[in-house]
């Protein structure tokens, strides 16, 4: 995998998918695939784009914001994510059975 030096980079360029990857790679401390990067922005999850036209491109500020505040997350806190909308979910059903009763 090629290197990439953080430092070389304004804050306001903009890099394609390919060269973000790279860079987003290089903050973390371990590669991520152009794939993955593709299949976040699918999903409305990671560093959020700017478009030229229809080619998604990347501001360096903005792969730093999402490397340091969101990239990573403990599974026991997705799950814990998790389990709280279920929690949720099952009180606000509750609660309506309860006001459908009276």
């Amino acid at each position: 995998m090629p290197q990439i030096n953080v430092a070389d980079y304004d804050d306001d360029q903009r890099l394609r998918t390919d060269l973000a990857t790279l860079f987003l790679g290089a903050l973390l401390g371990f590669p991520i695939a152009s794939k993955t990067l593709t299949n976040w922005r699918a999903k409305g999850y990671g560093p959020r784009p700017e478009y030229f036209g229809i080619i998604p491109l990347y501001r360096v500020r903005e792969l730093k914001r999402f490397a340091r505040d969101d990239a990573i997350q403990p599974i026991n806190s997705r799950r814990r994510n998790r389990e709280t909308r279920a929690i949720a979910h099952k009180t606000a059903s509750a609660m309506e059975t309860e006001s459908a009763a009276e």
